[in-house]
C-alpha cells in the first residue's frame, strides 16, 4: 500500500511539474510581442547619453536594423559601438518606443547597425483627451507665428508656416495656455493660415 502511494505521489508530482512547466512557456511565449520594425525611410528620433538626435530608419536584415547617422544641425553626430540608444517612431496613433545598442557602423555610407529590440512600448496619442477650447489661440513654433488646432497632456496640433518636417526637434510656446515645451514633430500636411500656404503640424511633446 506504501509503495503504490508513493507511486501515485510521484506521477502527481511529476504531472504537477509538467503543467507548471507548460503554463510557465506559454506565458513567456504569449508576452514575447512580436517586433515589427519602423517603415523603411521613416523618421527617427534618437535619444543617447550624449543627447537627442534625429535619423532615418533604412532597413531590417539579419545582421540588424540598420539607420542613417544621427543628425544634428546638419552634421553626422559620431556615436560609439556599445552605447544604448531610445529610438521613437511616429505611427498612426502616437510613438513607438524601442529599446536598443549600437554593434556596428559604416563611416563610408555614414550608417550605424543596431541590435534589433526585443520589446516595443507604444505610447496611444488618442489615449490622452484633447482640449479643442483653445482652438484659434496664437502660438509659435521656433519662434514662428502658428494657430492652436487643439492640445493635451502630451501633445500639440498646430497650423504654421514655419520650415519644420517629421523627426524635427521644435520649440513651442503659447502665452495663453502656458504652454512652453519642446517636442518631436510627428507629421505634418498642407493647410493653410491667413492667406498663405503652411502646414497642419502634430507634435509630441517632451
Amino acid at each position: 500500500m506504501t509503495d503504490l502511494l508513493r507511486v501515485f505521489g510521484f506521477f502527481s508530482l511529476t504531472m504537477a511539474l509538467s503543467f507548471a512547466f507548460a503554463y510557465a512557456f506559454t506565458r513567456l511565449k504569449l508576452g514575447r510581442r512580436q517586433v515589427v520594425p519602423p517603415a523603411p525611410d521613416s523618421s527617427l528620433q534618437i535619444a543617447s547619453a550624449s543627447g537627442s538626435y534625429r535619423s532615418r530608419f533604412l532597413e531590417a536584415s539579419r545582421e540588424g536594423w540598420r539607420i542613417s547617422a544621427p543628425l544634428q544641425r546638419d552634421r553626422f553626430v559620431p556615436l560609439r559601438i556599445g552605447e544604448s540608444l531610445v529610438l521613437q517612431s511616429a505611427h498612426a496613433h502616437g510613438v513607438r518606443i524601442f529599446r536598443t545598442e549600437i554593434i556596428g557602423r559604416c563611416p563610408e555610407s555614414h550608417t550605424y547597425l543596431l541590435r534589433p529590440p526585443q520589446r516595443v512600448h507604444d505610447v496611444e496619442r488618442r489615449s490622452e483627451p484633447r482640449d479643442e477650447s483653445v482652438a484659434q489661440m496664437p502660438a509659435s513654433v521656433n519662434g514662428v507665428e502658428a494657430i492652436l488646432r487643439d492640445i493635451s497632456m502630451a501633445g500639440v496640433r498646430l497650423v504654421t508656416s514655419a520650415t519644420i518636417a517629421p523627426g524635427d526637434l521644435v520649440r513651442v510656446e503659447a502665452s495663453s495656455t502656458r504652454l512652453a515645451a519642446d517636442g518631436w514633430v510627428l507629421d505634418s500636411k498642407a493647410d493653410s493660415v491667413g492667406s498663405g500656404p503652411a502646414r497642419l503640424v502634430r507634435i509630441r511633446l517632451v
